[in-house]
């Protein structure tokens, strides 16, 4: 179970563990993964903290099936980030902390972390020649997330009028 809460001063979301309640949509994962795609350019955390408050994380891949339906999600749309990051020590992982699946999504020639290092991080490329390209994290991309939509709900009672209005105008974004 997750809170929200955003910093004033910076006005980004943030994400933090919470003891004592529960959410009020609580259910069982489904048994493929949800994915939604977003037309909002963002940098790649900037996307997976977004992915995080609003759905469950960027998307991850862990089956070809799962592989398929990602393509399918992000197909004629553009390309977006997905959770795949490079760690620095030639090895690519989920945003999750897990290990990436198989090298056979990646485009030809890809990955190719000599162009981004030490900042990479993995978009779905949304044209006729889908699969995954590295680049810097910190440019700006569309963005797949995985999970269902979140259902905001409070812990913390200090929250100002600011805050809910900004926690509100989130909770109405939808996917597209």
């Amino acid at each position: 179970v997750m809170c929200f809460s955003f910093l004033s001063f910076i006005n980004r979301p943030t994400v933090r563990p919470c003891f004592g309640c529960e959410s009020p949509n609580a259910s069982a994962p489904p048994a493929s993964p949800e994915y939604h795609y977003y037309n909002q350019t963002l940098s790649w955390s900037d996307a997976r903290s977004f992915c995080r408050v609003k759905h469950s994380d960027l998307a991850t891949v862990t089956s070809m099936e799962e592989a398929q339906l990602l393509a399918q999600t992000a197909a004629g749309r553009g390309d977006a980030w997905i959770g795949l990051h490079f760690n620095g020590i030639a090895r690519w992982l989920w945003s999750d902390g897990s290990g990436a699946l198989s090298s056979s999504y990646w485009l030809a020639g890809e990955p190719n972390p000599s162009d981004c290092s030490p900042d990479c991080c993995a978009e779905m490329t949304g044209g006729w020649n889908e699969g995954w390209n590295d680049l810097k994290c910190t440019l700006a991309r569309r963005l797949v997330c995985q999970g269902s939509e979140s259902k905001p709900f409070l812990c913390d009672l200090r929250f100002t009028k600011f805050h809910l209005q900004m926690l509100k105008c989130n909770s109405n974004k939808t996917s597209q």
